[in-house]
Formats: C-alpha cells, structure tokens, sequence
C-alpha cells in the first residue's frame, strides 16, 4: 500500500490534485482509516493515476475523465 504522500511523488501531483480526485470519484483510495481518514492506494492505482494525468493533459473535463475511468463506452 502507498500513502497518499508516496502516489504524490510517485505520480508527481501535489496531495491536493489526489484528494480533489477522490471526491471527485475519480481516484478511490484502496483504503481510507476511519479515525484518521488517511488514504492509501494500491501500487496499481499509479496507471490510473497516470490515465487522469492523460486526460488533463488533453484538456479533457473531470466529468469526461470520470467517465473514462468508470470503463463505460460511448456507444452504450
């Protein structure tokens, strides 16, 4: 598991681009600790990561990229 510190680095975005995705639903942590509520991820969610990373980069809007992610389709 990765702290949310970890991802950030190893994904170079700030600890704030990571919690924004998480309430925006597009980057669920593998855990979140219910008293602290700290978030940690699974080293595989580094490739999402780097998905949103893709779809910022193409200017593309939270909303579409949540879309993306959720592995739906267009054509259905």
């Amino acid at each position: 598991m990765l702290k949310i510190g970890e991802l950030s680095q190893l994904g170079n975005v700030s600890i704030r681009a990571l919690r924004f995705y998480h309430e925006a639903g597009l980057l669920e942590p593998a855990h979140v600790d219910p008293s602290s509520r700290y978030r940690s991820y699974d080293p595989g969610q580094l490739r999402d990561l780097q998905d949103i990373r893709m779809y910022k980069a193409m200017r593309f809007s939270v909303r579409f990229a949540s879309y993306c992610e959720s592995g739906r389709t267009l054509l259905t």
